[in-house]
Formats: structure tokens, C-alpha cells, sequence
């Protein structure tokens, strides 16, 4: 990102991600490497976006956002060049729109004055919310940056770079193994390529520069060897065990002592939820035990729970808010919002499971037991019940 901007000063980068969680995170993690960012860069997340950050708790994360919110970006615009009507329209907007969440107002208006004089090259945004704002970034757009590609249709890459014309490079940033783009109950192949994740289309032509990443700093090499294969065994470790022992190193009975992965299976069905998402009770009690268990044997609350489903994901923030005390508190996220953090323990909630007559040993049980085990560390080790 950095060489982007020093390649060309009059560079214009928008930075597009699939979700509004996933374009906070990219935002925070330029903001930490490139300096010039600080002062060029603007955010732009929906409105029911806002409404949620609003009621959030990391009081951390809102304060990071607000600093490059849109509203935050035309109060300290130098409004001198700015035509009579314009300045008068500021204040106006910035007082309907201060409050998080509160309906949108003539933002295309706000958002033209703000690229127009804000000395902004740098705007992160959902591939939505970019796609709506266009028309207001199409003149100043030069440099297209896709992350999470891997989570983003074909179609919606191919529609929002029809629509800046003078684009001059696009850079796409993703895993072709991580989560694909979603459709519920049409067969992809109805749906293909126009639901074809942006990443995979553009790996077939082999005509496109592309760089590998094949080291994995950030899991116990153990896990990253688990997952080598899917990579054709060029994923390598580069951590060092020991920085990654936080249950290897404890009497929990892992099933590979040097391993901290441990995988619950359960065979008690998913069903529907009413908001059309998915839920599994037994898995999601599980997931709350688990969380009363690690603290006590694992001398640590630095604990994620991720869900490939918000309904799971509900269901168990709801459980955790009435259980446990106010300073005992977890994070409960959806996966595809977690993409490209990390935690000291995750446990992970596929809520779907194969329905078996039988099942040898129950999770639920095991969990109650004394000697039960679980997953470790940062970013991709998870115990998956």
C-alpha cells in the first residue's frame, strides 16, 4: 500500500473488502503501517453498520473508526476553497449525522466535497458501498485493491471496475482456500462464474503476475502442517513451538501431546432459524462449557468463539451475556468477520453436522469430565465441536 502511494502522488486508492467488519480491519491494519494514512485515509460503512458499532463495546474500535469517518473527515476539511452553499451544507450534515447509525442524508453530496477538498487518496470500503458511491469515485479512483478476493464475486469486481474508469492497476489480495463466495440452495453450477469468487477467476488466467505467501508465521507448526496438504505442501512454518505452547505445555491430555488441536464431533442436527441463518443447540452448549472450563485450566481469558453461522453466533453471545459476569465476558464473531485476526484460544461452531444414529462418545459429556482437552493458539488453532 505504501509503495502504491510513493509509486504515484496523485495515486487514488480504493480499497474494497467483502464485509463491514473485514473493511475495519483492513482500514486499521494500513493505518498501523502506512503513516500518510492517518491523514488521507476515509472509511465508509453502511449505515446498519454504524448502528451496531453504536452499541459496541470495544469503546477502542469506535473511537478508531470515528477518526476516519466521513462526518469526522469534513469537520476538519479547510473549507477556503470551498463555494458558499457547500459550507453551509457541512455543519448541516455533520449535525444530522453525527450520532452513529442515523439515517443517511445527501451522502453522495458529502462524500464529493470531502474527496474534493479533504486531500483524501486512500477510501476502504465494502465492495457494496463502493459500488454505491461510484459515481463519486470514478473520477478520482486510479488503483483498485480487492482483499479477501477470495470472498468477493467476479460479478461485483467486474461492476465496480466498469464503472472507475481510470483505473490504472488492480492488486488482489486473498486465499483461494479460505471461505469461497456463498449462495444459498442454487447449484453453482447455475450460478457460475458469475457468483465465482474474484481470486479463483483470476487464477485461472495464468497470464496475471502473482506472488505467493508460503510462510505461515502466526500458527503452531504442527497446525500449519494439518493444513499443508490443501496447499500442495508448499505452506511452511516459520513460528516456533514453544511461542505457541499454551496447552502443549499443560497436562490437558491432547490426543497429539505436541499438537494443540483438538476436534469435538457432534451429531445433533442444525435447524433454521427465523432469521433464515442456522443454529446447533448442542454444539452451541458445548461452546459455552468450553468457555467455563479454559480460563480455570488454561490461565487464560484471551478466548474467541467463531461461527459460520449468526445464528450460532447469537444463540451463544445471548448464553454468555446471561452466565457469566460483566468482566468475564468473550467475543463471539462470525468467521467470515474474523478474517486476518487472531486469538490466543478459538474454539470454533460449525453448527452444520452429518445426523449419525450413533455416536461413540458424547461431546457434551466430555467436556464435563476433569481431563478434557481442547484447542490452542493464535489465528488458525481451533477446537471445532
Amino acid at each position: 500500500m505504501a509503495s502504491l502511494l510513493t509509486e504515484d502522488a496523485e495515486a487514488c486508492i480504493v480499497a474494497v473488502a467483502p464485509t463491514n467488519n473485514a473493511t475495519r480491519n483492513l482500514a486499521y491494519a494500513i493505518a498501523k503501517q502506512v503513516e500518510s494514512a492517518k491523514d488521507s485515509m476515509l472509511i465508509l460503512l453502511s449505515i446498519s453498520a454504524e448502528k451496531v458499532m453504536k452499541d459496541a463495546e470495544d469503546e477502542d474500535a469506535v473511537t478508531q473508526y470515528k477518526k476516519y469517518r466521513l462526518t469526522s473527515r469534513l469537520e476538519s476539511l479547510d473549507t477556503t476553497n470551498v463555494p458558499d452553499d457547500d459550507k453551509k451544507f457541512i455543519p448541516t450534515y455533520v449535525k444530522k449525522r453525527s450520532e452513529m447509525g442515523s439515517k443517511g442524508e445527501e451522502e453522495r453530496r458529502a462524500l464529493a466535497l470531502a474527496l474534493d477538498y479533504g486531500g483524501i487518496n486512500l477510501i476502504c470500503a465494502t465492495v457494496s458501498t463502493a459500488e454505491l458511491f461510484a459515481d463519486q469515485l470514478k473520477a478520482r479512483a486510479t488503483v483498485l485493491l480487492v482483499d479477501e478476493a477470495g470472498q468477493i464475486a467476479t460479478s461485483q469486481t467486474v461492476a465496480l471496475t466498469s464503472r472507475l474508469p481510470h483505473i490504472k492497476k488492480i492488486v488482489l489480495a486473498g486465499d483461494v482456500k479460505q471461505l469461497p463466495t456463498f449462495s444459498h440452495g442454487i447449484s453453482r453450477r447455475i450460478t457460475a462464474p458469475a457468483t465465482e469468487s474474484t481470486l479463483v477467476t483470476a487464477e485461472k488466467k495464468k497470464t496475471l503476475m502473482a506472488v505467493e505467501l508460503k510462510k505461515s508465521y502466526r500458527s503452531h507448526p504442527y497446525l500449519v502442517q494439518a493444513v499443508a496438504p490443501w496447499y500442495d505442501h508448499k505452506l511452511l512454518p516459520e513460528a516456533d513451538p514453544e511461542e505457541r505452547d499454551l496447552l502443549t505445555v499443560s497436562n490437558l491430555p491432547l490426543p497429539n501431546p505436541a499438537a494443540p488441536l483438538l476436534l469435538l464431533h457432534v451429531t445433533d442436527g442444525d435447524t433454521k432459524t427465523e432469521s433464515s441463518s442456522r443454529q446447533n443447540l448442542a454444539q452451541e452448549n458445548i461452546a459455552v462449557s468450553l468457555l467455563k472450563k479454559i480460563p480455570e485450566l488454561c490461565n487464560t481469558y484471551a478466548i474467541t468463539v467463531l461461527c459460520y453461522y449468526r445464528g450460532s453466533a447469537e444463540n451463544i453471545r445471548a448464553a454468555i451475556k446471561e452466565e457469566f459476569p460483566e468482566d468475564e465476558q468473550f467475543a463471539v464473531e462470525t468467521v467470515d468477520s474474523y478474517q486476518g485476526r487472531e486469538e490466543e484460544v478459538v474454539v470454533l461452531v460449525t453448527t452444520r453436522s452429518p445426523r449419525k444414529k450413533r455416536l461413540h462418545r458424547a461431546a457434551a459429556d466430555f467436556v464435563e469430565e476433569d481431563d478434557f482437552a481442547l484447542s490452542d493458539e493464535r489465528a488458525i488453532a481451533t477446537s471445532t465441536i
